[in-house]
């Protein structure tokens, strides 16, 4: 009776060791089931990225402002915004070099046009006793030109006023248009060394013809 014991006792232990692959198979299936959560940052990928393609759409450089017609004499016309300052902070060019320059607050000032941009009306200079250098004008990101045939006029412009060093290119680049405003046929010298300048960036202006 003790041998059929015996032989079934192999048998069982058989059975015992099949059974022992179970739990193994059982952090197989963890991997598997993370390799979806590993995919899933991939598929938002997409997503992602089409906000900042519609943002790139969306900053479509702005059209240039179309030349104001110009103006009669004895006309006035005013070009940009409203200005935002009273008519008695009004000063002449001159004292504003002095109060306004650097400071970065919005400044109201009264001047004569020396020169215009005869290539789309984009800046103008202006005359002061105070200074023998250039003070230019220019618009606020380009927002509004002037009309071409203002030089000698009298104008009252709003904005601000800094000191500023014109790297080269630009200082040839302003010298031939000035010498198109000025109507002359002489050669253009060759600019090789930045200039210091006097910069008004102008969010209004208005011109007395």
């Amino acid at each position: 009776m003790r041998f059929p014991n015996l032989i079934l006792l192999p048998g069982l232990l058989l059975v015992l060791a099949q059974g022992c692959p179970a739990p193994a198979s059982a952090p197989q299936d963890g991997p598997s089931e993370t390799q979806p959560s590993e995919t899933q940052p991939s598929e938002t990928q997409p997503s992602e990225t089409q906000p900042s393609a519609s943002g790139e759409e969306a900053a479509a450089p702005q059209e240039r402002p179309e030349v104001p017609p110009d103006l009669e004499d004895g006309e006035t016309g005013h070009y940009g915004a409203d200005f935002a300052l009273d008519d008695a902070d009004r000063v002449d060019i001159s004292a504003a070099l002095e109060s306004c320059t650097g400071t970065g607050e919005l400044c109201r000032v009264e001047a004569r046009i020396a020169s215009v941009c005869q290539n789309r009306g984009c800046w103008f200079t202006i005359e002061s006793d105070a200074t023998e250098d250039t003070i230019r004008v220019r618009m606020h990101d380009y927002g509004f030109f002037v009309p071409m045939n203002t030089g000698g006029a009298d104008v009252e412009l709003e904005g601000r006023l800094e000191r500023r060093l014109v790297p080269v290119d630009e200082v040839q680049h302003y010298a031939e248009d000035e010498a198109r405003a000025a109507g002359e046929d002489a050669e253009i010298p060759e600019i090789t060394e930045p200039e210091y300048t006097w910069e008004f960036m102008a969010t209004a202006v208005r011109i007395t013809r």
